[in-house]
């Protein structure tokens, strides 16, 4: 049996000198003048990006922002290079208290993924998630 490919269409650049990404190199490439001009066509900004499954890559600049005002820099399929106003704390929040359905099935992956198991509180930014059947602490 044969196995057929597809290619996946990511709307970056093809240029050989871009094919590999690190945070030093976003940086390095966002700030010179010389390879900027290479990245215009792809770069775009979004202040209100919400993380989503055509997100590649989310690098956070929040000590030492781009141009003094991107805290982060997303590689995009669909979009390209995006430079947002937001950190990646603030974009992951916002991704699990508006767009993850939270609850027992969410409480219970993340239960498993670390290695928790009944007696263990999970705390989201303001939501804490416990075991009705564990001790618990009065709060």
């Amino acid at each position: 049996m044969r196995k057929e490919y597809t290619e996946i269409s990511v709307k970056l650049p093809s240029n050989e000198n871009f094919n590999t990404w690190s945070k030093e190199l976003v940086k390095a490439r966002l700030t010179s003048a010389v390879t900027i001009e290479g990245l215009i066509p792809f770069i775009q900004e979004n202040n209100l990006y919400q993380l989503n499954e055509n997100m590649l890559v989310l690098y956070d600049f929040h000590e030492n922002p781009i141009s003094g005002k991107y805290e982060s820099v997303i590689l995009d399929k669909k979009d390209g290079i995006i430079l947002c106003r937001k950190n990646s704390r603030q974009m992951v929040n916002h991704f699990l208290k508006h767009r993850l359905i939270l609850g027992a099935v969410l409480q219970k992956k993340l239960q498993k993924e670390l290695g928790f198991y009944y007696r263990h509180t999970i705390s989201l930014g303001e939501i804490a998630y416990f075991s009705l059947r564990a001790h618990n602490a009065a709060m």
